[in-house]
């Protein structure tokens, strides 16, 4: 069990299911159940069943942990609830040093010591809750540069500030790898990046059973 964690009633949980996360929240707990609200997104609920196994994610003020159990029971106290067993293991998630994973799409950013503020396109090569690495065909950025970059998060775009920290050669393409930290990154832009990072991995991990 991650240490100094406590499962408090009224905190917020999410269910990983097929199409994204679902909102509950933990209704009671004790030493062998963890009972939340019926998981919802978007107006609609997951239809879980007894016996059936879920990927929960917990937030504990600005910590997130991630675990997995079984849904023991459905009942109706107050408001219908699911009473899911208590985990065995629960991992806590980094968020700074939070895994990354590859993903391959265009972005833009622009020099934030650049008054005219010019747009530049550039490839993500990965993301993770902390960073980003960034494909451009030019030296166009050095180490200690800070941008501001819009990241294409589902269908949003989060603009997050950065600082260059790393650049690698990308020989075989005569391009630069660029490895950016976020800086002053608000807790509500890096939960989306964070979700967003969860369901690139679990849609990974789906490809990967099929294959």
């Amino acid at each position: 069990m991650a240490e100094d964690l406590k499962f408090t009633i009224n905190n917020k949980v999410e269910i990983s299911w097929d199409d994204g996360y679902y909102k509950s929240n933990i209704e009671n707990v004790d030493d062998k159940f963890i009972c939340i609200s019926i998981p919802i997104k978007e107006g609609q609920y997951i239809p879980l069943r007894k016996f059936e196994q879920v990927e929960v994610i917990y937030y504990q003020g600005s910590d997130i942990y991630k675990f997995y159990t079984t849904v023991v029971d459905r009942k109706v106290d107050v408001i219908p609830i699911i009473v899911l067993a208590f985990p065995k293991e629960v991992f806590k998630v980094q968020r700074r040093k939070f895994v990354r994973v590859p993903i391959v799409c265009t972005m833009e950013y622009s020099k934030l010591e650049n008054k005219t503020q010019n747009i530049v396109k550039a490839i993500m090569v990965d993301l993770s809750g902390g960073g980003m690495r960034i494909k451009l065909s030019n030296d166009q950025l050095s180490i200690g540069n800070l941008i501001k970059a819009y990241i294409p998060v589902g269908d949003d775009n989060v603009e997050v500030k950065g600082e260059v920290v790393r650049v690698e050669k990308d020989d075989p393409n005569k391009m630069n790898i660029y490895g950016i930290n976020f800086l002053d990154l608000d807790d509500k832009n890096r939960e989306k990046i964070i979700r967003f990072i969860f369901q690139i991995m679990r849609d990974q991990m789906k490809k990967g059973t099929t294959n």
